[in-house]
């Protein structure tokens, strides 16, 4: 979503903001129902990356002590106030 949102394709711009201008409530309403089940599945690498155990590759963090998800999270939540 962040993706389609911060590089939509030209030609469906407006389409796509469209979308996620009208699915905003749901959306952010599904992303605090997701912060709320989360719980601490994650394990810092000794280069201090996180590594979600649920899709096994690093991510990189500028902060260290806020999880990928919640980094992506509060992203996407910027970007569908925004629109």
């Amino acid at each position: 979503m962040v993706s389609a949102i911060k590089n939509p394709d030209p030609e469906f711009k407006e389409v796509i903001h469209t979308h996620f201008k009208s699915k905003r409530k749901h959306i952010l309403k599904q992303i605090k129902d997701w912060e709320h089940r989360a719980d601490d599945k994650l394990i810092a690498s000794n280069s201090n990356q996180w590594l979600p155990l649920t899709f096994g590759k690093k991510i990189g963090t500028s902060s260290p002590t806020m999880s990928p998800f919640k980094q992506l999270a509060n992203e996407l939540t910027n970007l569908l106030q925004d629109l």
